[in-house]
């Protein structure tokens, strides 16, 4: 599967607006109408823009890809891409899946029933968490 489907797949809305170019919802805020431009170059480099606003390394982060996974390696060549975070995005991203996490337990404290879509968000909130630390750790500082 090329690197743009396995984007697309986990958008939602999804449209294409010609050959290569694609709109979608963005994953990075509450988008009522696809505001996600998505396009890939004939390199096999994946470009997005978010018309809201939302910068690239949000949307890639909430859909549980990296940006290395917008830029595949050409063939022949052997030098992995690695993606490159500074501390600041690395805490953003913590930051706001733990409240998502705090968010779901509170709930939860209270006797309330979180619901599928909800309770789906919660998980992969953790998740993301989890792969942070994953990447801090891979990663020499």
């Amino acid at each position: 599967m090329s690197a743009v489907y396995s984007l697309l797949e986990r958008l939602d809305a999804v449209r294409e607006r010609s050959s290569g170019h694609w709109y979608a919802r963005c994953p990075a805020h509450d988008d009522q109408s696809p505001s996600l431009s998505i396009s890939e170059t004939d390199e096999g480099r994946i470009l997005i823009h978010c018309f809201a606003g939302c910068r690239p390394l949000a949307v890639i982060n909430a859909v549980g890809l990296s940006m290395s996974d917008l830029f595949p390696m050409p063939p022949g060549d052997t030098k992995p891409c690695k993606p490159r975070w500074t501390y600041r995005e690395l805490l953003e991203v913590v930051y706001r899946e733990a409240t998502i996490c705090a968010q779901a337990t509170q709930e939860c404290a209270m006797g309330r029933k979180l619901s599928y879509e909800d309770a789906k968000r919660a998980w992969k909130a953790s998740e993301r968490i989890f792969k942070v630390l994953e990447v801090s750790r891979a990663r020499p500082y």
